[in-house]
């Protein structure tokens, strides 16, 4: 099983109608980090729970140590039309360089994300990035 991208909301559980489509937006994370680049958007990955983690400088990349300043840490929320403008540029934007899927895929999952972020607004949430293993 693959690694796949998943929203969190702030009064539930990871939303599993993403978990196809969490593992293309992971995949094509890079791909995609290019384009919000280059429209001058915000960044997916910004909307991490952890995206504001302060690793120590001798931090090495191990994932359990990694696991355990997370569990220490408080996760960050986010509302989610800060989100829904990066999806709807992204949407919109030419995709290049994607390294594993085809671009309707990519448009498809992005259409996905947009769908639960929107569904997140109507519900007064916030939400955040988590991966799922």
């Amino acid at each position: 099983m693959s690694a796949a991208l998943q929203v969190r909301l702030d009064h539930g559980s990871p939303r599993p109608a993403l978990l196809d489509e969490g593992k293309v937006l992971l995949a094509e994370h890079r791909a995609l980090g290019v384009a919000t680049e280059a429209l001058g958007v915000t960044p997916l990955e910004c909307f991490d729970a952890y995206a504001e983690l302060d690793l120590p400088a001798d931090f090495d990349g191990d994932p359990d140590e990694l696991a355990d300043l997370q569990e220490e840490a408080e996760p960050s929320w986010f509302d989610p039309r800060l989100a829904l403008e990066t999806v709807r540029a992204l949407e919109q934007a030419p995709l290049s360089k994607l390294d594993r899927f085809a671009e309707p895929e990519v448009r498809a999952a992005l259409g996905a994300l947009r769908e639960t972020l929107e569904g997140a607004l109507a519900q007064g949430a916030r939400f955040h990035f988590e991966l799922d293993l």
